[in-house]
């Protein structure tokens, strides 16, 4: 059904991943679970590599004070559109990166951005859910009140594909 869980393991590395960090493993559903458990945890400076489903296009990743990253799964049935972050007065949107980690079939457009500019920090044409990979745009856009960055996903026909949003955002 378009709105159960997507199931996920989760593995922290806290250190950097040089192997002086302590590895843990945790068993989580939704995308709640994952900030409930990582975000707790991080320090200035810490390093974290979170692996969705055994996933090769996770990356090492460094965490600074005041920024935020924001990790959401999603599949060719999920509701659009699709809240991914809210951000807080006087926050800036680093970079918006979408990782397609199944092929789409259908007809598929994505685009990223808040109601009334659906296309505001990724555009259609800045992706392709045809192709296995990442998208990456930095947008340095302020928001200075809180706002609703939304997934915009139409899939017409579509029986499959999946990929995971990544928000990267500096309060001010």
């Amino acid at each position: 059904m378009p709105n159960d869980p997507i199931e996920f393991t989760v593995t922290v590395t806290i250190g950097g991943g040089g192997g002086g960090g302590d590895d843990e493993k945790v068993k989580a559903s939704g995308t709640d679970a994952i900030a409930d458990y990582l975000f707790p945890k991080l320090e200035e400076g810490a390093g974290i590599n979170i692996d969705l489903n055994n996933s090769v296009a996770n990356e090492l990743v460094t965490i600074e004070s005041e920024t935020i990253q924001t990790i959401v799964p999603f599949a060719y049935n999920a509701v659009s559109p699709l809240a991914l972050y809210t951000t807080g007065n006087n926050e800036t949107i680093i970079s918006v990166k979408l990782y397609i980690d199944t092929l789409f079939d259908g007809t598929v457009t994505i685009s990223i951005g808040e109601t009334g500019n659906i296309q505001r920090l990724m555009t259609t044409s800045e992706n392709d859910p045809y192709s296995i990979g990442n998208y990456e745009t930095e947008p340095a856009i302020e928001y200075l009140a809180s706002t609703i960055i939304r997934l915009y996903i139409s899939a017409v026909g579509s029986t499959a594909g999946n990929g995971r949003v990544i928000i990267l955002s500096k309060r001010i």
